[in-house]
């Protein structure tokens, strides 16, 4: 039975550094994308980031929730109707496409907060700043069907709602400065 209630509680979860692979779809990894130009500009980095999702075919995308394995996923595919029904609303905190509902459709990527992974933001040693900075950056761009782009937009719109942040260290201080009112 849905009763189709209006969300009360909001939980942002990180996105998943597995990816199911057998979804047939191509990896756009943050390394093949920036290789070599680490130490410039974010905000030329983001071009490149952004130029090669959106170059991603519509064939090439899966809903978010599709797309993570590992941990929680399952938990949350085989549930996210239950959740719902009761009022509560999944969010997915990417590094690589910013806030996302789990019904957004995205391309398979790989790109991380977590530091130490080739494809993280930051690189092997780089600065938490960068991912702060990375993050900020995700918020400002507009991805077709990817809406709100902030925590902070996403609480404000949903001011009556409580929002669990549920987050590794490494993906909670990206989005540290995003929870500033």
């Amino acid at each position: 039975m849905s009763r189709n209630l209006t969300p009360v509680v909001f939980v942002y979860v990180a996105c998943s550094q597995t990816k199911l692979k057998n979804r047939g779809i191509p990896l756009i990894t943050f390394a093949d994308r920036v290789r070599g130009s680490r130490t410039k500009k974010l905000d030329s980095l983001m071009a490149k980031w952004k130029k090669a999702v959106e170059n991603a075919k519509e064939v090439e995308k899966v809903q978010a929730i599709n797309l993570y394995g590992g941990g929680i996923w399952g938990f949350l595919r085989k549930n996210l109707r239950l959740l719902r029904d009761r009022g509560i609303e999944i969010r997915i905190v990417s590094a690589g496409m910013g806030l996302l509902a789990p019904e957004d459709k995205v391309p398979g990527y790989d790109a991380t907060f977590a530091l130490g992974s080739m494809n993280s933001i930051r690189g092997k040693r780089g600065p938490a700043r960068l991912n702060q900075k990375w993050w900020n950056l995700l918020g400002k761009w507009t991805p077709t069907g990817c809406s709100p782009r902030t925590l902070n937009a996403s609480i404000r719109r949903n001011p009556n709602a409580a929002h669990i942040i549920a987050l590794p260290l490494d993906y909670f201080h990206a989005v540290l400065d995003d929870l500033a009112p």
